[in-house]
């Protein structure tokens, strides 16, 4: 969740918590969130309810994942030890199933990027196996297409082919916002400033400054925006939000818990 989806959430009559709209605003960036919050809570809601609807997704998730591996098995020549089956029948029921499947590969592929890009080792091991197994449908397609002269086994073909490229392509991708991850959780180069950042306000300037200037921009477009939902809401006043502005990047929390800059008073 973004700072300002955050902000849109909060009760304007309760004080607001600073530290929860900057964990939601770096939540991309794992070292800048230890270097904030090293318990490891990150501000994070209690398990409730969606922890249910994540469940249930994960369920639906899971039964859409073996759609692949249901079509390569519906490919062998003995298939659980039944009977061989027709090949002119088994091709096209393997090709229906993954060209139904492609276009929730595809879909998933676009809501994983624009949520984030993010790691995740389950998504990995789906966007493995549509690799493996779009691969070795395709091929046995071919194998069976060719032996047993079925028509058409060309076309059927395609989406077998598609659902693995699709999987690889995703598993590159997978791969590359793991490394990143891992080299955000990694340590800084041993320069002067890493060699002093024992303090935790050096740490988080530190692991900020390691961000490249898109991601600051981003990070502090989420901010501002989230800033404007609560003055716009009547949870903070003008003078707050023009505080709140002025805060460094990971330093938000922190200049809104000090002292407040006196209010001009008008005269009489």
């Amino acid at each position: 969740m973004t700072a300002a989806a955050r902000a849109a959430e909060l009760d304007p009559e309760q004080p607001v918590r600073w530290r929860a709209l900057e964990l939601a605003a770096f939540a991309d960036h794992p070292t800048v969130l230890h270097a904030l919050d090293p318990s490891g809570g990150h501000g994070r809601r209690k398990p409730g309810g969606g922890v249910v609807v994540a469940g249930i997704i994960a369920i639906i998730g899971f039964l859409v994942a073996i759609a692949p591996v249901y079509a390569f098995a519906m490919l062998f020549e003995y298939r659980f030890g039944y009977s061989r089956g027709d090949a002119a029948e088994r091709i096209p029921m393997a090709g229906i199933v993954d060209a139904i499947y492609a276009p929730l590969l595809i879909g998933a592929i676009i809501w994983w990027a624009v949520r984030g890009r993010r790691f995740e080792r389950p998504l990995l091991v789906l966007a493995a196996t549509c690799t493996v197994t779009g691969a070795l449908s395709a091929a046995l397609a071919a194998v069976r297409g060719v032996s047993e002269q079925v028509p058409g086994w060309q076309a059927w073909s395609v989406p077998m082919v598609v659902v693995c490229l699709a999987g690889l392509v995703w598993s590159l991708l997978l791969l590359r916002a793991r490394g990143r991850a891992a080299a955000e959780r990694g340590a800084a180069p041993r320069t002067a400033a890493t060699r002093t950042a024992g303090e935790p306000l050096q740490r988080v300037r530190v692991a900020v400054e390691r961000l490249d200037a898109g991601e600051q921009q981003k990070v502090r477009a989420d901010l501002d925006a989230a800033i404007a939902t609560l003055e716009r809401r009547g949870a903070i006043d003008a003078a707050d939000a023009e505080q709140a502005r002025g805060a460094e990047l990971g330093k938000l929390a922190l200049r809104m818990s000090g002292p407040r800059p006196a209010r001009p008073r008008a005269d009489g």
